[in-house]
């Protein structure tokens, strides 16, 4: 997908969830999301520990008022701000995929465009990931 020069690829659909980084054997915890897209999540605060490598991503929240959201990740440090940290998130489960795609469409003002950049391209793997699994570890290829 092409973008103009000052147009995200992808839509943000406002998230404020809480949200635990797995960086090796640590955890950071106590976060926040701001915001998420198809291509990644930005949480509130400096990361100094995921500076460079990959890491796996737990958040959990709610939306719709009493639904709850619980996604689960790998991604990698895409860029990083005075006010937080933005994710590209690089591999994610199945069942999760599907969960991410019904929160943006159900947020999205425009849902028709947001379920065709679904269909013309996932800028990350889906396959069968466990959430305990290590960044790096094969998985079974999904083509979106």
């Amino acid at each position: 997908m092409i973008a103009h020069i000052y147009k995200r690829q992808y839509e943000r659909v406002r998230l404020s969830a809480s949200a635990k980084i797995f960086i090796g054997d640590k955890k950071i915890d106590g976060l926040r999301t701001k915001d998420i897209s198809l291509s990644g999540i930005y949480v509130t605060g400096k990361i100094v520990d995921c500076q460079s490598g990959p890491c796996r991503i737990s958040i959990q929240g709610t939306w719709l008022d009493t639904e709850p959201i619980v996604l689960n990740f790998s991604a990698r440090v895409s860029r990083q701000g005075y006010s937080g940290t933005g994710f590209q998130i690089t591999q994610m489960n199945h069942v999760d995929f599907e969960t991410l795609q019904t929160f943006l469409l159900y947020g999205s003002p425009d849902p028709m465009d947001h379920g065709l950049a679904f269909a013309r391209h996932c800028p990350f793997e889906v396959g069968n990931i466990e959430a305990t699994q290590q960044p790096g570890q094969p998985i079974s290829n999904l083509t979106c």
